[in-house]
């Protein structure tokens, strides 16, 4: 009996040593990680005692695309990551908001580093699944079904990602959407980074927006004497027209913002807030104009737009 007891014991503590070797952490013990390719992975937020996984792993190049203040992010990362020898790419992208931008940046981060093995990061690998998904897609060749297979290993993208990805698709591939822009700056015209000089669309449909004010859904004034802030709300509003028809704020092709009393100040705080709605890449035409008043004496500024989309 004593006999059985012993090699029960026995074998019970191999098995347990066994189950330790086979635990030997790896890179895909790291959140929602999904090997894409031989040299391409993802995953979400990496604890800082993993990133050397990554590196023991093969990987040269790390790209995050999680804002540094968000919650979970791994403050002092970058250091981690160079200090490991690696090369760092940080791209901060809102959630709330993907931009084009931010994919085209994405993009370009990728195409540079080619010939390398990259990790590309987030928080749970929702950003950067709907990246990657777009990248290989676009810019790879790859299929549609193999595709979305691997984005939907994490997710179903919906809302303002889902139409997201549809304005770079559509923005990547000008056939599939049925609407071909082309962006017209010619020698011999001074060109500006905020606007394009022209835009020829063929096929889709277009869509006129009304001018948009600094009002709320009450029809409140927001940012009463503020240029800036109304500027923001404008926009906002702008924002939500379009989507109610469908496009988003890259779809639009021309734009008139009315201003009351212009001065140099004001459009420079006019300027730093496009930016941040409008595409840095491939702007849309625009005019922009001072006016003596608008249609009330506390608006300063009233913003239309034309849109196309498929």
């Amino acid at each position: 009996m004593r006999t059985l007891l012993f090699l029960f014991l026995f074998s019970t503590v191999c098995m347990a040593q066994q189950n330790g070797a086979s635990a030997v952490p790896s890179v895909e013990s790291i959140r929602a990680f999904v090997r894409i390719s031989d040299s391409l992975g993802t995953s979400g937020q990496p604890k800082p005692e993993q990133f050397p996984l990554i590196k023991e792993a093969g990987y040269r190049v790390v790209i995050n695309l999680a804002p540094s203040d968000v919650r979970d992010a791994v403050k002092e990362e970058q250091q981690i990551v160079e200090g490991l020898g690696l090369k760092y790419i940080y791209i901060p992208v809102v959630w709330a908001e993907p931009k084009l931008e931010d994919a085209e940046k994405f993009f370009a981060a990728m195409k540079a580093n080619k010939d390398q093995k990259v990790f590309v990061h987030c928080i749970a690998n929702m950003r950067v699944s709907a990246f990657t998904y777009l990248y290989r897609t676009t810019q790879l060749g790859v299929g549609e079904e193999e595709a979305h297979k691997d984005l939907q290993k994490i997710w179903t993208p919906g809302g303002a990602w889902q139409q997201f990805i549809n304005t770079v698709k559509a923005q990547q591939n000008p056939s599939a959407s049925g609407v071909k822009k082309t962006f017209i700056n010619p020698d011999g015209v001074s060109r500006s980074p905020y606007y394009t000089h022209a835009i020829a669309v063929e096929g889709g449909k277009t869509i006129h927006i009304s001018g948009q004010v600094a009002l709320d859904a009450k029809g409140q004034i927001v940012g009463k004497g503020d240029l800036r802030a109304q500027t923001v709300q404008a926009f906002e509003n702008l924002k939500l027209v379009l989507q109610a028809a469908g496009a988003s704020l890259s779809d639009i092709v021309k734009i008139n913002t009315y201003v009351v009393n212009l001065k140099p100040e004001g459009v420079a705080a006019i300027r730093e807030v496009r930016t941040k709605y409008l595409p840095a890449t491939n702007p849309p035409a625009s005019t922009l104009v001072g006016v003596q008043a608008l249609f009330r004496e506390d608006v300063l500024i009233e913003i239309e737009a034309i849109a196309v989309i498929k």
